[in-house]
C-alpha cells in the first residue's frame, strides 16, 4: 500500500507540476494551424473517410508531441533540478518513477488533444463515421501505451547520448511521420516502412484505421494490437536496459547529481 501511495503521488505532483496553460497552449499553437491547413485540404475530396482518419490521427499527434519531448527530458530534468540523488536512494527504483512520470504526461496531453480533435471538426464540419466504436476505443488506448512507451524510450537515451537543446526536434516530426498520424504509411516507399514497423505506434495506428473504415477484418485489427503490444514490450525491455547503465555509471562514477 505504501508502494502504491508512493507512486501515487508521483503521478499528481507530475501532473500538477507540468499541466498548465502554457504548455496546452504551445502545443496547440505548433499544431493547430498545420491541422487546420490539413484538414481543409482534406475536405475538398468527396470521400469523407479521410477526414474520419484524420480526426482520430490528430488526437494521437497532439499525445506525441507532449510526451516524446517531455517524458524524454524526464531523467535530464531530475538532473537540472537536484533532485535525482534522492530518487536514487528512494525504495522505488528510479525507471519505475520515470514511468509514472511518462504516464502522466500522457494525461497532460489530453487537453491539446482535444484541441486538436475540435480544429478538425470545425474547419470540415462533419462528424466521423465509425464503424466499430468499441474497437476505436480499444486501438487508442493501445496506441496511447505505445506512445508512452516510445517516450519512456527516449528518458535513458537522452541522458545517456547527452542530448541537448534541439534534439527532440528531428524526432518529433518523424514520429508523426513514421506512426502514420497524418496518413496511412503504406503511402510511404518499402524502405521506410520497414522503419515505421519498429514503432509500436504505427501498429496501433493501423488498428485505429481498421476499426474506423467498414469491411475490414476482426482478425486483423487483433493481429495489428498484438504487434503493438509485442514491439511496445521489445522497447520496454530495451529502455530498461538503458536505465540500468545510467543507474550503474552514475553508482561507478560517482556522478549523480550532474549531468
Amino acid at each position: 500500500m505504501t508502494y502504491l501511495h508512493a507512486l501515487t503521488t508521483i503521478f499528481v505532483l507530475h501532473f500538477r507540476g507540468n499541466a498548465n496553460l502554457w504548455i496546452v497552449f504551445g502545443v496547440s499553437l505548433s499544431i493547430v494551424p498545420l491541422i487546420a491547413v490539413i484538414t481543409w485540404i482534406t475536405t475538398q475530396s468527396p470521400d469523407s473517410q479521410p477526414i474520419a482518419y484524420i480526426s482520430v490521427g490528430v488526437i494521437l499527434m497532439a499525445m506525441w508531441q507532449t510526451c516524446v519531448f517531455f517524458s524524454g527530458r524526464s531523467l535530464a530534468s531530475e538532473f537540472y533540478e537536484g533532485t535525482v540523488d534522492y530518487t536514487m536512494v528512494s525504495r522505488i527504483p528510479l525507471r519505475v518513477v520515470m514511468l509514472v512520470k511518462s504516464v502522466a504526461t500522457l494525461a497532460i496531453a489530453i487537453p491539446s488533444s482535444l484541441i486538436a480533435f475540435a480544429t478538425v471538426q470545425i474547419v470540415s464540419r462533419e462528424l466521423i463515421d465509425v464503424e466499430r466504436p468499441l474497437f476505436l476505443l480499444v486501438s487508442m488506448l493501445v496506441a496511447a501505451w505505445s506512445i508512452t512507451v516510445v517516450g519512456y524510450l527516449f528518458a535513458p537515451l537522452f541522458v545517456l547520448v547527452q542530448g541537448r537543446g534541439g534534439f527532440f526536434n528531428a524526432f518529433q516530426p518523424l514520429g508523426i511521420v513514421l506512426s502514420g498520424f497524418l496518413y496511412p504509411i503504406s503511402q510511404l516507399s518499402d524502405e521506410v516502412q520497414i522503419v515505421a514497423r519498429l514503432l509500436p505506434t504505427s501498429w496501433a495506428m493501423d488498428s485505429v484505421t481498421r476499426s474506423i473504415e467498414p469491411g475490414e477484418s476482426l482478425v486483423r485489427i487483433y493481429a495489428d494490437w498484438g504487434a503493438a503490444l509485442g514491439v511496445s514490450v521489445v522497447m520496454l525491455a530495451a529502455t530498461l536496459f538503458m536505465f540500468s547503465k545510467v543507474e550503474n555509471t552514475l553508482r561507478r562514477n560517482g556522478n549523480v547529481g550532474r549531468f
